[in-house]
């Protein structure tokens, strides 16, 4: 079974989310994120949430809380 071509939308977000570091696993820009055994996750819904939603810090929800 092969993998269908990536379509525009999704080059363009994974570009988007490629172009941030990890602040979870420490991958630099244009680098896959990992796990702590070195595991390269190599797919756009596998990269770290942190990174995919690209929030530089926590937001509180309610005053005086974090995510």
């Amino acid at each position: 079974m092969t993998e269908e071509p990536i379509s525009e939308a999704d080059q363009k977000t994974l570009r988007r989310v490629l172009a941030r570091p990890c602040g979870f696993c420490g991958a630099t820009v244009d680098e896959w994120c990992q796990t702590a055994a070195g595991t390269l996750l190599d797919h756009l819904d596998a990269q770290h949430l942190t990174r995919r939603l690209g929030r530089a810090k926590s937001t509180p929800l309610i005053s005086g809380t974090t995510q």
